[in-house]
Protein backbone atom coordinates (compact mmCIF):
# COMPACT_ATOMS: atom_id res chain seq x y z
CA UNK A 1 0.00 0.00 0.00
CA UNK A 2 2.80 2.18 0.56
CA UNK A 3 4.41 1.92 -2.49
CA UNK A 4 1.14 2.44 -4.26
CA UNK A 5 0.67 5.79 -2.25
CA UNK A 6 4.07 6.68 -3.01
CA UNK A 7 3.52 6.09 -6.96
CA UNK A 8 0.49 8.02 -6.68
CA UNK A 9 2.32 11.06 -4.82
CA UNK A 10 5.11 11.47 -7.92
CA UNK A 11 2.69 10.61 -10.47
CA UNK A 12 -0.48 12.95 -9.51
CA UNK A 13 2.09 15.91 -8.48
CA UNK A 14 3.32 16.08 -12.07
CA UNK A 15 -0.64 15.95 -13.07
CA UNK A 16 -1.57 17.76 -11.11
CA UNK A 17 -4.20 16.13 -8.62
CA UNK A 18 -1.80 15.79 -5.81
CA UNK A 19 -4.32 18.05 -3.66
CA UNK A 20 -7.25 15.25 -4.00
CA UNK A 21 -4.70 12.20 -2.41
CA UNK A 22 -3.63 14.84 0.40
CA UNK A 23 -7.28 15.85 1.76
CA UNK A 24 -8.30 11.76 0.90
CA UNK A 25 -5.33 10.70 2.99
CA UNK A 26 -5.19 12.94 5.93
CA UNK A 27 -6.88 10.65 8.60
CA UNK A 28 -5.97 6.75 6.98
CA UNK A 29 -5.09 4.37 9.22
CA UNK A 30 -2.88 2.94 7.09
CA UNK A 31 -0.55 5.54 4.69
CA UNK A 32 -2.00 9.37 6.45
CA UNK A 33 -0.10 12.13 5.05
CA UNK A 34 -0.73 13.96 7.95
CA UNK A 35 -1.08 17.09 6.03
CA UNK A 36 0.55 18.86 3.54
CA UNK A 37 3.86 17.46 2.33
CA UNK A 38 7.03 19.79 2.55
CA UNK A 39 8.39 20.45 -1.14
CA UNK A 40 10.96 18.98 -2.81
CA UNK A 41 13.27 21.50 -4.55
CA UNK A 42 14.21 19.60 -7.88
CA UNK A 43 17.63 20.57 -7.99
CA UNK A 44 18.48 19.38 -4.37
CA UNK A 45 16.48 15.93 -5.05
CA UNK A 46 18.07 14.71 -8.89
CA UNK A 47 20.09 12.12 -8.84
CA UNK A 48 19.32 10.96 -5.55
CA UNK A 49 16.96 8.33 -5.28
CA UNK A 50 13.97 10.68 -4.57
CA UNK A 51 11.59 9.55 -6.51
CA UNK A 52 12.12 6.25 -6.15
CA UNK A 53 9.65 3.56 -4.32
CA UNK A 54 10.80 2.46 -1.25
CA UNK A 55 13.57 4.96 -0.68
CA UNK A 56 13.91 6.73 3.02
CA UNK A 57 13.08 10.49 2.52
CA UNK A 58 16.10 12.87 3.03
CA UNK A 59 15.48 15.80 4.50
CA UNK A 60 18.35 17.76 2.13
CA UNK A 61 16.05 17.22 -0.87
CA UNK A 62 13.48 19.88 0.67
CA UNK A 63 13.64 23.70 -0.16
CA UNK A 64 15.14 25.47 2.44
CA UNK A 65 12.52 27.93 2.98
CA UNK A 66 9.83 25.07 3.33
CA UNK A 67 8.69 23.56 6.41
CA UNK A 68 8.61 19.74 6.84
CA UNK A 69 5.08 19.40 6.76
CA UNK A 70 1.86 21.56 7.30
CA UNK A 71 -0.14 19.68 9.53
CA UNK A 72 -3.96 19.50 9.09
CA UNK A 73 -4.74 21.61 11.71
CA UNK A 74 -3.18 24.40 10.35
CA UNK A 75 -5.41 27.32 8.75
CA UNK A 76 -3.46 27.19 5.48
CA UNK A 77 -4.99 23.29 4.82
CA UNK A 78 -8.26 24.77 4.16
CA UNK A 79 -8.51 28.12 1.57
CA UNK A 80 -10.43 31.20 2.14
CA UNK A 81 -13.95 31.80 1.12
CA UNK A 82 -13.39 34.37 -2.11
CA UNK A 83 -13.97 37.93 -1.67
CA UNK A 84 -16.10 38.03 -4.68
CA UNK A 85 -18.22 35.35 -3.07
CA UNK A 86 -18.96 37.71 0.09
CA UNK A 87 -19.60 40.44 -1.72
CA UNK A 88 -22.17 38.67 -3.22
CA UNK A 89 -23.44 37.44 -0.07
CA UNK A 90 -22.74 39.51 3.07
CA UNK A 91 -23.38 36.49 4.72
CA UNK A 92 -20.44 34.27 4.09
CA UNK A 93 -18.35 37.29 5.54
CA UNK A 94 -19.40 35.74 8.93
CA UNK A 95 -18.99 32.26 8.07
CA UNK A 96 -14.98 32.74 6.68
CA UNK A 97 -12.37 29.96 6.79
CA UNK A 98 -10.54 30.16 10.50
CA UNK A 99 -7.39 32.40 10.53
CA UNK A 100 -8.30 34.01 6.62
Amino acid sequence: MTAIVWERRIEFHGEGRRWEDIHRLVADDLVPTYGIPAKIEYSNARNSGAFEIGKAIDLAWYRSDSEEIIPYTEYKFLWPLPEDEMTYNPMLATQQNEGW
